[in-house]
């Protein structure tokens, strides 16, 4: 379930789940008829770290689309 915004999609829908002293909390929320219309400047649609920084740690699948 997504929108999708410059062509990018957005997601409208948003689990957590936190485990507190072993019990388990989950939450759901959803958008419905979400609309964005913001201009993004290129530069930050397209944005990429400049090759002087050191990146130390790079983690993955932090988003699910659907």
């Amino acid at each position: 379930m997504s929108g999708t915004l410059s062509g990018y999609p957005v997601p409208t829908k948003f689990t957590s789940e936190v485990r507190l002293n072993g019990k388990l909390t989950r939450e759901e929320v959803f958008f419905e008829r979400a609309s964005f219309s913001p201009i993004i400047p290129d530069k930050i649609l397209n944005f990429s770290l400049p090759t002087s920084v050191e990146v130390k740690e790079i983690r993955t699948g932090g988003f699910q689309n659907g």
